[in-house]
């Protein structure tokens, strides 16, 4: 039984890490595109890659409660603004949305995988 626990948070731990990796990797492809990419939007690429890079479970916590700060910040403004147009909404909804589920994805792997099965490898 423990052992299915700690596979379902394995992969909730890869699926919301994913999910941050890939909206950082779209926004540095979308800088470079228009040609305005500068050493700051580097930091925002190696900050939505920073979970997989430290690997730890103190990493993936933090993360995970930061970003769901942030971005249920986001969906409170989304949802407050009526003034844009309805793609821009439903777009953005999407990516809140997405980022929110995310986060508790990382907040619960950290909190129900052990220490010493917390690695990739």
């Amino acid at each position: 039984m423990e052992n299915a626990a700690q596979e379902k948070a394995w992969i909730a731990k890869i699926a919301g890490s994913c999910y941050f990796v890939l909206t950082g990797f779209a926004y540095a492809i979308t800088k470079l595109v228009s040609g305005h990419f500068d050493f700051a939007d580097l930091g925002v690429l190696l900050w939505s890659c920073l979970p997989i890079l430290i690997n730890k479970r103190w990493m993936y916590l933090c993360f995970g409660v930061l970003n769901l700060v942030i971005w249920s910040y986001f969906a409170l403004s989304v949802f407050g603004e009526i003034s844009f147009d309805l793609v821009s909404v439903a777009v953005m909804a999407f990516a809140t949305f997405g980022a929110i589920v995310s986060a508790l994805l990382l907040i619960y792997s950290a909190l129900s995988i052990s220490e010493k099965r917390f690695s990739l490898i």
